[in-house]
């Protein structure tokens, strides 16, 4: 797709990825629609698109989705986190099947996540698991494929985005700042993650590369385990690492949710990078230092 001036639908536009990736892409002179359950200047609502008034874009961008962490997963939060995403991307392909194709836009690229993949230490491309977090995941993707041609779509498998004011080091870099940060669990399990710089950067991407299609896992080649995420965050701040966090306290505290905490998987991003796609940060030494020394 040319990169001249596109029209780009977002959803999840007021989130942490789609918060850094607006203006991006506004600062490349393209125009951004935001889909938001509120109206507003530059806003368009799930209702307005239920109700036939979905304007043409070159793109969507699809992040809508409440946060995986934020509150117990009781059968109400499970709904509320399944609704979320996979009722809103109904919404839109639903949408797109009802316009003619030359109204179509271009490309659909929609976020899922690496909690499609199971709990283990082997390498796992992009080639899934039946815990909670896997069933999201999968559903998301199934509602997302709904999309007709002539659209490409694109869907970006996300790991632990790192990024300064959000994400997850909001809540993981405080105890280091006091001295009382440290592994979770047992250390080893594996954190893949990614710059929110380069998450943005892949989306653009996405948007602009007509040969991307198909599943991409949007994670760094630097693979990390929690304990080596740990000690760069320690040794970035300057701060003594002397504690670790019981996986019985995190299950105490998170209950189901413990599972994200304490399990990972090895992912690699190798339709990624075989894409031609170029990580400005591929190692979390450098990530850390962007982010942390400001």
């Amino acid at each position: 797709m040319s990169q001249a001036s596109l029209k780009v639908l977002v959803t999840g536009g007021t989130g942490f990825i789609g918060s850094r990736l607006i203006p991006r892409l506004q600062s490349k002179g393209h125009t951004v629609t935001i889909v938001s359950r509120t109206p507003g200047a530059g806003r368009i609502t799930y209702e307005d698109i239920q109700n036939g008034k979905l304007p043409r874009s070159d793109a969507i961008v699809n992040l809508a989705g409440a946060p995986i962490m934020d509150a117990a997963w009781t059968p109400q939060r499970k709904k509320e986190l399944l609704d979320s995403r996979v009722a809103t991307t109904n919404i839109l392909t639903k949408a797109l099947e009802e316009m003619k194709n030359e109204e179509r836009p271009k490309v659909f690229v929609s976020g899922s996540a690496i909690g499609i993949y199971p709990f283990t230490d082997d390498p796992v491309d992009e080639s899934f698991d039946k815990k909670f977090s896997a069933e999201l995941c999968r559903e998301w993707e199934l509602s997302a494929i709904r999309v007709p041609n002539p659209t490409r779509l694109v869907i970006l498998r996300i790991g632990i985005v790192l990024g300064e004011g959000g994400g997850a080091l909001s809540q993981m870099v405080p105890p280091f700042r006091f001295g009382l940060g440290g592994p979770m669990g047992s250390g080893r399990q594996f954190q893949p993650w990614i710059h929110i710089d380069d998450m943005c950067k892949l989306i653009e991407k996405s948007i602009e590369d007509s040969k991307m299609e198909g599943v991409y896992n949007a994670v760094s080649p630097g693979i990390v385990s929690n304990g080596e995420l740990s000690k760069v965050i320690a040794d970035t701040l300057g701060r003594p690492m002397f504690l670790w966090v019981p996986r019985l306290l995190l299950k105490t505290v998170f209950g189901e949710r413990e599972i994200l905490l304490t399990e990972g998987s090895n992912v690699v991003p190798k339709r990624t990078v075989e894409s031609g796609f170029q990580f400005d940060y591929p190692n979390i030494e450098g990530a850390m230092k962007q982010i942390l020394k400001k």
